[in-house]
């Protein structure tokens, strides 16, 4: 637009520019986003990693404070806890009926 710019409409030339600055704000604002979810997601995942890490710290420290003491391990580690939540079905939604006409 810039080289053909003495050809054209001085408000074409104007308008073209307008143009470029709001892509660019577009585009620089969705790169942002873009960069910033990701830093979410890896602050997500570091701080999962910290916490696997200090309840595997805490189990240990259970484990060596309370040798070959069933009771302690089922009251700090209770087994119900370990085993794998039972997914129920998601009810079904039904749609209501129109009323009759």
């Amino acid at each position: 637009m810039t080289a053909h710019a003495a050809d054209l409409k001085p408000a074409n030339v104007s308008l073209a520019g307008g143009l470029l600055s709001i892509w660019i704000a577009v585009y620089s604002s969705a790169t942002t986003g873009r960069a910033a979810t990701a830093a979410t997601a890896a602050q997500r995942r570091a701080s999962l990693f910290a916490l696997k890490d200090q309840l595997f710290d805490n189990l240990l420290t259970l484990a060596k404070m309370f040798k070959n003491d069933e009771d302690k391990a089922d009251l700090y580690c209770p087994q119900h806890l370990l085993e794998d939540v039972k997914q129920t079905p998601a009810p079904v939604l039904l749609s209501p009926t129109p009323p009759p006409v």
